[in-house]
This record gives C-alpha cells, structure tokens and sequence, in this order.
C-alpha cells in the first residue's frame, strides 16, 4: 500500500514482518488499538524499525493482547489490586490504599484513560500536572503527582516499561503550619467540656498522633513504672497492631498523664480503650 487508499479502495492496511522464520502481521496502532490507517502503520512501522536496530524488537510486544494490557487503566488496576494485596497482609495502610483509589477515579483515569504506559513522558506528566493545578491545592497537587510517580517506579520493577521518564516538580507551598503557644493551649482546655477533656489533655503531655492516642489500650500503660507502650493505630477507622513508624515503643508519662491514665483505667479489661466516648461508651 503506497497511498492513504489502496488501489483496491480500502483505506484499513496492516504491517507484515518476518522475524527469526516466522511471518507476524499486525492490524491496530500500539497507541489506541484502532485499525491501522496508512498513516498510523507508517508511523508504527517506524517505531518497529527504530526496536529493531536497538535489538529489543519482539513481536509479543506490538500484538493486540500485549497493546491493551499496556493500557494506562489496565496496569493501574493491577498496582492498586497489588496495594489490596499488602493492605490485607498488613504492609499497607488501610488509609493509603483508600487515597490511591480516590486518585486513581477522581484524576489518573480522566486525563490517562487509553495510553499506552510506553508512551507517557515528561510532556505528559507536565500536563498532567497543570491539569491538577486547576482541580486542588499545591500540596494535593504534590501528593496525586508522588502517588503518580510511585505507579511508575513499579511498572519499571515490573519490566512494563524500561525507563522512568523525567519527573516534573510541584514547586511552592499553600498550606502554613504554626504551633500555638502554651497559654493558647490552657486557654483552649479550658473550653473542652470536663467529659472529653482527658484524651485531649494526655495528647498534649504526650505528643501522640491522633491515631495513636485513640488506639491505646489499657494493657499499654505500666503502672510501675509510669510509662506507656505505643504499638497500636488507626488507619481511617480501621484499628491496627501497628503505628504509622511501624515500631513499637515506650513513652514516659509525666505526672499529669499518669494520673489521667490511672483515672481511665479504673474497672477496664487489658484489651479494653483507655478513653472512650462518655455517651455510646466506645473507643
């Protein structure tokens, strides 16, 4: 076929090769699965070429099967299902797989659906990154982009593609963080009512995480020896034998948070939460 329509008047071609004694043909364009054009094969015939003279030319690679499973939203299922995977076995936070589903449904499948994970580069993920600048705040912007580029590191592990492409940057900050001082946070205490008081006030001596102050048990405070042992958290409201660092860990208690210990650990069970809600009686 030397024109956009054959002699015969079709305009769909296909490419033939021989490679290694056996005869491939190829029908759809490796970047939508579309019947080929004659412009598209000759543009695929091209790329063809340029894999043969780099010697990593393999038929498997351009056939249809192959074309679709390279799909942006096929392998990104596959990462998130492997996410699934450790979530269950306790490698991966309940919390973070939630968040990669949400990025993955609310922004990677509207802007990638139907490329070819070969084909995405710096030009792509830059665009991609202006697209988010008018959806969410910078540190959103800079969270979807890690999560993006997370994706990426593990369809390179996998050999779905050879190389990372360049990585843009979110550069700039919207979200300032300021610590109160300590005046504020007595004046603060004093406006929590008496009944949810402690878990705040024992947050304070210790520094805890939210997630791990709720999940503290009664069994994790030694009375003995003023102290208390950090080895559970919550990951959204899934509870977890685990903290956010993984590590278990023993924190001393200063005399404030030790007698609010001891006021909330009267008539309780080891297993049961330190501080429960005062109404429903519930962790």
């Amino acid at each position: 076929m030397e024109k956009v329509v054959c002699s015969c008047g079709h305009s769909v071609c296909y490419i033939s090769i021989y490679w290694k004694s056996r005869q491939h043909r190829f029908f759809r364009y490796y970047v939508d699965s579309e019947l080929f054009d004659y412009k598209r094969a000759l543009k695929q015939l091209a790329e063809m070429n340029l894999a043969i003279e780099k010697r990593i030319f393999n038929p498997i690679d351009w056939a249809t099967q192959a074309i679709v499973e390279r799909k942006f939203e096929h392998q990104v299922d596959r990462w998130l299902n492997q996410k699934k995977e450790e979530m269950e076995t306790g490698e991966r936070a309940h919390e973070t797989v939630k968040t990669y589903r949400s990025y993955i449904n609310n922004h990677f499948i509207e802007f990638f659906k139907g490329w070819d994970v070969r084909e995405i580069r710096y030009e792509q993920l830059e665009n991609f990154k202006d697209f988010l600048g008018r959806r969410v705040s910078i540190n959103t912007r800079k969270r979807i982009v890690g999560a993006l580029h997370a994706f990426f590191k593990w369809m390179w592990r996998k050999g779905i593609i050879t190389e990372l492409p360049v990585w843009p940057i979110v550069e700039g900050e919207d979200v300032v963080k300021t610590a109160i001082n300590y005046a504020s946070q007595v004046k603060i205490l004093t406006l929590l009512p008496n009944d949810h008081r402690d878990i705040y006030e024992f947050g304070f001596e210790t520094g805890l995480r939210p997630n791990e102050l709720c999940a503290i048990q009664v069994g994790d405070i030694d009375i003995v020896d003023g102290r208390a042992l950090i080895q559970h958290g919550y990951s959204g409201t899934k509870f977890q034998n685990k903290t956010k660092g993984k590590n278990k860990k023993w924190i001393p208690l200063s005399n404030r948070a030790y007698q609010i210990a001891i006021n909330n650990s009267k008539d309780k069970l080891p297993q049961a939460f330190l501080f429960t809600h005062p109404k429903t009686g519930q962790g």
